[in-house]
């Protein structure tokens, strides 16, 4: 009787640090995902900046291309 009182105390205390274990590493997986997350919006951030800075550049391009069209066909 003694025994399995042991025994139910010894699962007992395992299933508390199995639950522990568990929730600390919940823990750490919402740290490294905030910490992606935030790597990610940052990249997000640049290239916005770099495809706004092409479509500039693609667009004064054409501007100029219909430009020297136009001169070009003026003369």
């Amino acid at each position: 009787m003694e025994e399995m009182r042991t025994s139910d105390r010894h699962v007992f205390q395992l299933a508390e640090k199995v639950e522990n274990l568990t929730l600390y590493s919940d823990y750490e997986t919402d740290q490294q995902l905030a910490r992606v997350e935030k790597i990610v919006g940052d990249i997000g951030k640049e290239q916005s900046k770099f495809r706004q800075g092409f479509e500039y550049f693609v667009g004064v391009m054409i501007v100029v291309t219909i430009l020297i069209g136009i001169v070009l066909m003026v003369k």
